[in-house]
C-alpha cells in the first residue's frame, strides 16, 4: 500500500469565492451541508455575495468621488469594470482584458447557453432546493429576489455604459442606480440567509452568549 507521501503535492493557486463556490456546490447541496458545518457552510455560501457587495461600495465611492462639474469618463468605466466583476456572471457583457478567465469562459458560456454560469442563480437553486415543502412562500421570495437583482445589474450596466460614453442624463442617474442595486444585493443576501435558517442560528447564539 502507498502512503500519501509517496505522490507530490501540487498547491494550487488561491480561488476566489465564487469559483470555490461553485466548485463545492457541484458535489450537490445536501452532502456540501454535510460535510461542513451548516453555519460555516452558510458563510461559504454567502462569501461570493460579500464579495459583491464590497465591489459595489467600492464603485460607490469612486462615483461619489467624481467631479460632477468636471466629471471623468475613466471613473465611470471603473465602475463599469466593478459592477461586472460584482455581477458574477449573471448576464451577457463584453469581455476585456481585466477579466480573469473563469470571467472569460463563463461569458462564453452563458453566450453559447451551455449550462448557467451565473452564481447568484447558482446560490438561490441549490439553497431552496434544501427548503421543505411548506416553505413555498420564502421560495417565491428568493426567486423574486434573484430576478430583481439581475435586473437591476443589466440597468446598472447599462446606465454606467452610457456616462462612460458622455451621456450627462446617465451620469446623473449612476448614483441613484448603483444604491439600488446595492440594497438588491443586500435583499438577496437577507433572503439567502433566511433559506439557511441563519437568522435563527444568530438569534440562539445571542441567547447563550
Amino acid at each position: 500500500m502507498f502512503g500519501l507521501c509517496c505522490f507530490p503535492i501540487h498547491v494550487e493557486a488561491a480561488e476566489d469565492p465564487q469559483t470555490q463556490l461553485r466548485r463545492a456546490l457541484l458535489q450537490g447541496p445536501v452532502r456540501f451541508l454535510r460535510d461542513r458545518q451548516r453555519s460555516n457552510a452558510g458563510q461559504f455560501i454567502l462569501s461570493p455575495i460579500k464579495a459583491s457587495k464590497q465591489r459595489l461600495e467600492t464603485a460607490m465611492k469612486a462615483l461619489e468621488a467624481q467631479n460632477v462639474y468636471d466629471p471623468d469618463p475613466l471613473i465611470y468605466k471603473t465602475a463599469l469594470s466593478l459592477v461586472r466583476s460584482a455581477s458574477l456572471n449573471c448576464y451577457i457583457f463584453p469581455a476585456s482584458e481585466g477579466d480573469t478567465i473563469e470571467t472569460k469562459m463563463s461569458l462564453l458560456q452563458g453566450q453559447l447557453g451551455i449550462g448557467d454560469a451565473c452564481t447568484f442563480r447558482l446560490i438561490e437553486k441549490n439553497v431552496v432546493s434544501l427548503l421543505p415543502l411548506q416553505k413555498e412562500e420564502l421560495r417565491k421570495d428568493a426567486a423574486n429576489a434573484l430576478t430583481d437583482l439581475i435586473r437591476s445589474y443589466r440597468r446598472l450596466d447599462d446606465v454606467l455604459d452610457r456616462a462612460y460614453g458622455g451621456d450627462v442624463f446617465a451620469a446623473e442617474e449612476a448614483v441613484n442606480s448603483l444604491q439600488y442595486t446595492m440594497a438588491s444585493t443586500a435583499s438577496f443576501q437577507n433572503i439567502i440567509e433566511r433559506c439557511l435558517d441563519m437568522d435563527s442560528s444568530r438569534k440562539q447564539n445571542a441567547v447563550v452568549g
